[in-house]
Order: structure tokens, then C-alpha cells, then sequence
């Protein structure tokens, strides 16, 4: 038999087998159909039970003398108190409503990597009227925390202090300054250069304003960037579901059906051998 001639009834074989395949698949057209009804049916009532939960994100300027990855573990131990279902001191500690709390369905936190005074706040929850007030709730948490107070507070003290040697050391060279231009003028010798005086005021000067911006902008936690409240519900995806149960059921509806006939073929030839013997 010539190889072209095994190809063709290879090939004629295959064509055998799927339109069995199809046959029998058409016989069970109604395991197939159940199958993918059931699932649908079942995918359905679990997009009617299951609440809607709406997302939004929002970021929160972290102060300088906290690092972000600090600031974010401040709000994740909110997250372990809800999951730890101690809504009354999750209310409490919030300065909100037990009713708002219950509403959280997720929160979480995280650093942002081309930010090093930035953090996000994810709040996922089922009611979305709750979001700007939970987005300011946690940043008044955040600064209502003692040891950070302190800490800003400290820092608030380091910079007035230099501040004002900065400020009382430019004066004095300003006097002195006073000083050697009187000196001059009355033709007396200076063994210095008095334009060091100036370089040295001024330098002193831009610290000034650095030192000054920096005790400005020393403040508490702020939303940077304010939450987007959702129109939509971001779970459950209805689509999603759906379709994956529209596949699924259809994939186990017909290894269901190709089983059964496989079960029936079997049973068959059990009882045709049973006759020979």
C-alpha cells in the first residue's frame, strides 16, 4: 500500500470519527443544553446575590519626616482590624459611623515607586456615596496619630532653631561687613577679600529660604490627588461571569455527553460478551 494511500484513509478515518463524534453529541443535545442552563442559572443568581462593590484610589502626600512604606502600614493596620471584624474601633479610631465601616468591602495601601512622599489608597466598598468621606476620615486618622504629631512637631523645632542661627549669623556678617566697608573707606588695610563676606551672606541667604520653605511645607497628611467616585460597580464583572459560565458549562455539557455515551457503549458490550459466554 502506497503511503498516499495510508494518508487517505487515515484522513478518511478522522472524518469517521468527528461525524461520530457530532452524532453522538447530537443525541445528547439535551445533557449539553442542561448543562450550560444550569450553569447559566447559577451564574445569574450569584450576580442577583452578590452585592455590587464600587473601587476608587486617591493618593495621600506622606510628610518628610515619615517614609511612605510607614504610612502605608499605618493604614493597613485598618485593613487587619476590618478583617478582624473590629468595626467599633475601626469607627472609632475613623471618627465615622459603624455604618460607614460595614460599607468597606477591601481597603488597601501601597508605595508608589517614582514617589518617595506619596502613597495610594485603594477603597473598594458597596456603597459608593461613602468614598470622599472615608478619603478624608483616614487621612484625619493619620494625623490624629500622637507619635507622628511628635515627630513633625520635633522637626517643626529643629528648623526654627535654624532658622534663627542662620538669621543671627547674617546679621552679624552684615555688621561685619558694615565694619570693614567703614574700614576702607578711612583707607585702612584688610587682609581679606571683602567680597567673601558677600559670598558668604548669600549662601547663608539661600539656606534661609530653603530651611523657610521647607518649615512651610511641614505640615500633616493631605490628599493629593482626590478619589474618583465610580458611576459603575467594578465587582461583579457581569460580562466576565457570563461568558465563563457559558464556557464552562458548554465544555463539561459535552464531556457529560461523550461520557454518557461511553458509559452506554460499555454497558453494551458487557452484556453482548455476557451473551457469548
Amino acid at each position: 500500500m502506497t503511503m498516499e494511500k495510508q494518508r487517505e484513509e487515515l484522513y478518511y478515518e478522522d472524518e469517521i470519527d468527528l461525524y461520530e463524534l457530532w452524532l453522538r453529541l447530537k443525541k445528547r443535545w439535551k445533557v449539553v443544553l442542561a448543562t450550560v442552563v444550569v450553569f447559566l442559572t447559577a451564574s445569574v443568581t450569584y450576580l442577583f446575590v452578590t452585592k455590587p462593590v464600587y473601587r476608587a484610589s486617591f493618593l495621600i502626600k506622606v510628610p518628610e519626616i515619615i517614609t511612605p512604606v510607614e504610612a502605608s502600614e499605618y493604614v493597613k493596620s485598618i485593613k487587619r482590624m476590618l478583617k478582624e471584624k473590629r468595626y467599633e474601633e475601626v469607627a472609632r479610631l475613623l471618627n465615622v459611623n459603624e455604618d460607614v465601616i460595614l460599607s468597606i468591602h477591601e481597603l488597601s495601601a501601597r508605595e508608589l515607586r517614582k514617589s518617595k512622599d506619596v502613597i495610594e489608597v485603594t477603597l473598594e466598598v458597596y456603597d459608593p456615596a461613602v468614598i470622599n468621606d472615608l478619603s478624608k476620615a483616614i487621612v484625619n486618622y493619620l494625623n490624629s496619630n500622637q507619635l507622628i504629631a511628635e515627630r513633625i512637631e520635633l522637626k517643626r523645632r529643629e528648623l526654627s532653631e535654624k532658622i534663627n542661627i542662620i538669621d543671627k549669623r547674617i546679621k552679624a556678617l552684615k555688621e561685619t561687613k558694615k565694619l570693614v566697608d567703614r574700614l576702607i573707606k578711612q583707607g585702612g588695610e584688610v587682609y581679606f577679600n571683602p567680597a567673601e563676606i558677600d559670598k558668604t551672606i548669600q549662601s547663608f541667604e539661600s539656606q534661609l529660604v530653603s530651611l523657610k520653605a521647607k518649615l512651610n511645607s511641614l505640615k500633616g497628611f493631605e490628599i493629593s490627588v482626590k478619589p474618583t467616585v465610580p458611576e459603575e460597580p467594578d465587582k461583579p464583572k457581569k460580562g466576565l461571569v457570563i461568558a465563563v459560565a457559558l464556557v464552562s458549562g458548554l465544555f463539561l455539557g459535552i464531556f457529560l455527553a461523550l461520557f454518557l455515551e461511553w458509559l452506554e457503549e460499555a454497558k453494551r458490550r458487557h452484556e453482548e460478551e455476557a451473551l457469548k459466554t
